[in-house]
């Protein structure tokens, strides 16, 4: 792997603004090759499918549980082609800062391609995950709002019933999420 790289995003934790009355924070991204990276601290696809794997066996084998969560930026590539790919990389980078900054560091985090995360949140049951899901939802919307963007953060959640499959809730909450893009 690379030496990491550094992306630049937009955000209200900071008080160092630019000339717009922005916040600039620098947050590392981890490089894996020459194609693709992740926002450091996100595991990327094939890290992704082992854990959901790992979290599948553990939960069965003791019975804890365990909520999957999927978000999408839909319509990134508009966003990409109207204002540019450095800005639909901003957009990506805040995304995925406000998923972890939303959460607890127990959770588990990937980014799963251009707009797309996977969070696995580790001893929670599918009701208990509605708050984490609400606070992203409102940061999400808030930031893209302050930004003058009209694309929205997509989120579906699930859980396995008791010893039930994991993989299967993850699939269930990737359909979720489709389902709340087309509403």
């Amino acid at each position: 792997a690379a030496e990491p790289a550094a992306a630049t995003i937009r955000s209200t934790d900071r008080p160092e603004t630019d000339d717009r009355g922005m916040s600039a924070m620098r947050v590392p991204a981890r490089r894996m090759d020459a194609f693709t990276w992740t926002p450091a601290g996100f595991a990327d696809a094939a890290t992704w499918d082992r854990s959901i794997r790992d979290e599948a066996a553990r939960t069965v084998r003791f019975g804890r549980p365990v909520t999957v969560v999927m978000a999408e930026l839909h319509h990134l590539d508009h966003v990409a082609d109207r204002l540019g790919r450095d800005v639909a990389d901003r957009v990506v980078t805040e995304t995925a800062r406000l998923l972890a900054a939303e959460g607890r560091t127990a959770d588990r985090l990937a980014w799963l391609g251009d707009a797309k995360f996977g969070v696995l949140l580790l001893e929670t049951e599918e009701s208990r995950a509605r708050g984490y899901v609400e606070r992203v939802r409102a940061a999400t919307d808030g930031w893209l709002e302050w930004a003058g963007l009209s694309i929205r953060l997509s989120l579906g959640w699930a859980s396995p019933a008791k010893g039930g499959d994991v993989i299967a809730a993850a699939a269930l909450a990737g359909q979720r999420m489709h389902d709340a893009h087309r509403r």
